[in-house]
């Protein structure tokens, strides 16, 4: 067996998404998925296997706020649920061994190899959901639109009322109809192909990507912050699975980064939506950076980001001085008598 490193066919970018939607299909709890998320981040981009070898004590530091007891349940349901695989020695330790004269290799721990090799049936079964669920908030849509227009005629109607409270709940796409069958029809439309191609963004809303630069030299800051990130927190750079050339790069990277440090993905997007990305980038290299010295980094990014001391939340401030000190000596050459130069 050669033991050369080869990159994965499988995008890591991809998994996490794929997983999320078909957790429910799975029968995994969130809690179950943040664990899963955790094994993956200790899988590099280069490899030739998909085995985790950390213990349980390195398991619970990178999570951060777990008790043993409840790794080893949500371990025992990710095998149930198929996504994983012991392979256990005979102390149940988690290690390699290699035989250089025969070529072989023995590997002890936890496999994601299931993951990985149907990843393209998860894949499949994460469109189903995302389908289903579009097609359960067009049918919702159209439900309030259809009580609305009730109401407009009949304030008091109850048929439209009892339809309005029933938007609320988790209804299945045959329970909608039924409720429609009560109200007036609402009027659609063909699709165009461009709306039956249209994807949604899983790293984000519109409104965290699109940011509006105030001035020129907020604009020369933001083009020099990702450079000066990358200068000083190289650790984060480690784990990439591609160059990472612009803030978006730099954003998605990230959001594949929090789970390693225990950070939900729910407090990562709210963060995000808070403050801006590239804030939140620079949180989380820095925590990867210093890596020990930061106990339970999650509940670290938690009161930074959204707790009490959320107000004072500036992690970019030293990079932004930096980066004002370097732009002022670009221009030195420009905004300096020749005598001083």
């Amino acid at each position: 067996m050669v033991r050369s490193a080869t990159p994965d066919p499988v995008n890591m970018a991809e998994v996490l998404p794929v997983l999320r939607l078909c957790a429910k299909h799975l029968g995994i709890s969130a809690q179950v998925l943040r664990t899963l998320e955790a094994l993956l981040s200790f899988l590099p981009p280069q490899r030739n296997h998909h085995t985790v070898f950390a213990s349980n004590e390195t398991l619970l530091s990178r999570m951060g706020g777990m008790s043993e007891r409840s790794l080893r349940r949500h371990i025992e349901a990710l095998c149930l649920a198929g996504l994983v695989q012991r392979s256990d020695s005979a102390n149940r330790k988690r290690f390699t061994r290699f035989d250089p004269v025969e070529q072989r290799v023995l590997r002890f721990g936890l496999d994601l190899t299931p993951i990985f090799a149907g990843f393209s049936s998860l894949k499949e079964q994460a469109e189903e959901v995302k389908r289903k669920d579009s097609q359960l908030r067009f049918l919702k849509t159209r439900l309030r639109a259809a009580a609305a227009r009730r109401l407009l005629e009949a304030p008091e109607d109850q048929a439209a009322l009892d339809c309005l409270k029933a938007a609320r709940r988790n209804l299945s796409a045959d329970e909608i109809s039924k409720h429609l069958d009560r109200l007036p029809t609402i009027m659609d439309h063909p699709a165009l192909p461009a709306e039956l191609h249209s994807s949604e963004d899983l790293t984000g809303s519109g409104g965290q990507n699109d940011r509006h630069h105030q001035s020129l030299t907020k604009e020369h800051i933001d083009k020099e912050v990702l450079p000066v990130l990358k200068e000083r927190y190289p650790e984060a750079l480690i784990y990439a699975e591609k160059q990472i050339i612009t803030e978006r790069d730099a954003l998605i990277h990230t959001r594949n980064l929090a789970p390693m440090m225990g950070i939900s993905s729910q407090h990562f997007d709210q963060a995000v939506e808070r403050h801006s990305p590239m804030e939140i980038v620079a949180l989380i290299w820095q925590l990867l950076q210093r890596g020990q010295s930061i106990r339970y980094p999650s509940a670290y990014f938690y009161a930074a980001t959204l707790g009490n001391r959320a107000c004072n939340f500036a992690p970019l401030r030293n990079v932004i001085g930096h980066t004002l000190r370097k732009l002022s000596a670009d221009n030195s050459l420009f905004t300096c008598c020749p005598r001083t130069i």
